[in-house]
C-alpha cells in the first residue's frame, strides 16, 4: 500500500505548555507558531502492509493532560520479520512550549520555538532554527547545529561535528568526533573535542569560564 498518514489536531487551553514525543523509529520536525492548536501528522510504512497492520505493529498513542501532551510510537516485537520500517513525524505547536523528543531511529530539526528544549537522538542529526529558550541536545550518530539558545546550551555528539550560533549565556558543547564552532555572547563556556579543531567567537565580555580542550585539532 505504500505511506500511510496519521493525524491527530487539538485545540489547546493557552500557548503554554508540554509536548513530548518518544519513539524508536523516525525523523521528526518540530515547527513552532503563533497559535492555540497542536497538529501532528505521522507518515508510516511498514513493507506493504496496510493502515490496520501498521496500527498493530507500529501503534501510535497520544496522552493529554491539560497542555501536557505526551505521544508514544513503538514497534511491536512482532514487527520483527518487516524488512522496510520509515516513519516521520511532523509537528505544528505553539512556539511557547517546551519540549521533549527521543527517538531512536532519525533525524530531528525543530524551528522557531522559544521554550525549553531537549532532544536525544541515537540515529541521526540535530538542526535548530531560531530557538529562543534553553536548549538540550545530544545525539549518539551526528552533526548538531544549532541558531539561538537562551541561558542554557548544552550539546552532545558521539559521532560529528557541532556548530552553535546566536546563543546567549552558558554554553557546554562536547563532541568524540569533529569540529567545534560557537558564536555565542556571555559565557561560561565549555568546549571539548577528542577528533577536531575548535573555533570559539565570544561578542561582548565573557560572563564565567572559558575552558577550550581538543585532542585532535586546533
Amino acid at each position: 500500500m505504500g505511506d500511510t498518514i496519521w493525524v491527530r489536531e487539538m485545540d489547546l487551553a493557552d500557548a503554554l505548555g508540554r509536548f513530548e514525543l518518544d519513539t524508536d523509529l523516525g525523523s521528526v520536525t518540530i515547527l513552532g507558531e503563533q497559535t492555540d492548536r497542536l497538529t501532528v501528522k505521522v507518515t508510516r510504512r511498514l513493507d506493504d502492509l496496510d493502515m490496520s497492520e501498521i496500527d498493530r505493529l507500529f501503534p501510535i498513542e497520544i496522552e493529554e493532560n491539560g497542555n501536557h501532551v505526551r505521544l508514544t510510537a513503538r514497534l511491536s516485537d512482532k514487527a520483527a520479520g518487516v524488512s522496510e520500517k520509515r516513519a516521520r513525524f511532523e509537528v505544528r505547536l505553539p512556539k511557547g512550549f517546551d519540549l521533549s523528543i527521543r527517538t531512536s531511529g532519525g533525524k530531528v530539526n525543530v524551528e522557531s520555538m522559544v521554550g525549553r528544549t531537549d532532544i536525544k537522538t541515537s540515529g541521526g542529526s540535530i538542526g535548530m532554527q531560531n530557538s529562543g529558550g534553553e536548549v538540550v541536545a545530544k545525539t549518539s550518530g551526528g552533526t548538531i547545529e544549532v541558531d539561538g539558545g537562551r541561558e542554557r546550551v548544552e550539546l552532545k555528539s558521539s559521532g560529528g561535528s557541532i556548530r552553535l550560533k546566536n546563543a546567549i549565556g552558558a554554553v557546554d558543547a562536547v563532541t568524540s568526533g569533529g569540529r567545534i564552532q560557537v558564536d555565542v555572547k556571555g559565557g561560561p563556556i565549555r568546549l571539548k573535542t577528542s577528533g577536531g579543531s575548535l573555533d570559539a567567537r565570544i561578542k561582548g565580555p565573557l560572563a564565567g569560564d572559558c575552558d577550550l580542550s581538543t585532542s585532535g585539532g586546533s
